[in-house]
């Protein structure tokens, strides 16, 4: 679900200010509990009435509409776009060979494991042991290099690093328990530097919800950074 946040507007009258809110509409997903339609900006784009209940939720498309886009359809499903038909379908099993990840589903990524494949495979997140080779990955459809997938200086593909168990991936591409950690976990900072590690690297100075100051924050290694990364991906899964 996201939505904007209301915004403070000034109502000028005669000399004086007077301070009001301006309603923005809020954009919701399918699934997501409604108050009216147009905040359902996929799917059918209709706010309805659960069956059995008093619940509203942004409907889901129904299989004989043509979709726009994967967010249009239901859990397991995924837009096909291939060949102009635009329909729901099934999202493919767990080692299935896949040309991007929304073909894969919520629960795992297309994973390329060399320069010039055609095709990928679907692996599921954090699921790949220490050691597990995933570095030097492009996506490439025939000789033209898909100008949406991004890598790092290792040649790992952006979020190539959740198909491993750890999250991690080390300096030479592969999957490896991360040993990095915050030295001084709280404390207010102006960057990187003023946080200490138990490797001596910079730590990672990350700017406050409360309040306008930077403090150090978790790092890879440590259990708090683990236990996020697991409540994310339930399962397995993006929650």
């Amino acid at each position: 679900m996201s939505f904007t946040l209301d915004q403070g507007n000034c109502l000028i009258k005669g000399n004086k200010g007077i301070c009001t809110q301006q309603q923005v509409t809020r954009q919701l997903f399918p699934g997501d509990s409604c108050i009216k339609s147009e905040e359902c900006q996929f799917g059918s784009k209709e706010c309805k009435q659960v069956p059995g209940s008093t619940i509203m939720q942004c409907s889901y498309l129904d299989s004989t509409t043509k979709c726009q886009s994967s967010s249009d359809c239901e859990p397991g499903l995924y837009c096909d776009k291939d060949g102009g038909s635009n329909a729901c379908t099934s999202t493919y099993n767990t080692g299935s060979s896949c040309g991007d990840d929304e073909v894969c589903g919520g629960d795992s990524l297309c994973h390329y494991d060399h320069f010039n494949g055609n095709n990928g495979k679907c692996i599921k997140y954090l699921s790949l042991e220490e050691g597990s080779y995933i570095g030097i990955e492009l996506k490439i459809k025939g000789s033209i290099i898909q100008s949406n997938v991004k890598v790092n200086c290792l040649g790992v593909a952006e979020t190539e690093n959740l198909i491993c168990k750890s999250g991690f991936v080390d300096s030479k591409g592969r999957c490896a328990i991360p040993k990095r950690k915050a030295a001084n976990k709280g404390k207010y900072c102006n960057s990187d530097y003023d946080c200490s590690t138990n490797t001596g690297e910079p730590g990672n100075c990350v700017s406050s919800f409360i309040n306008n100051k930077k403090y150090c924050g978790p790092l890879e290694g440590d259990d708090e950074w683990q236990d996020a990364l697991r409540a994310v991906f339930v399962g397995g899964k993006v929650v």
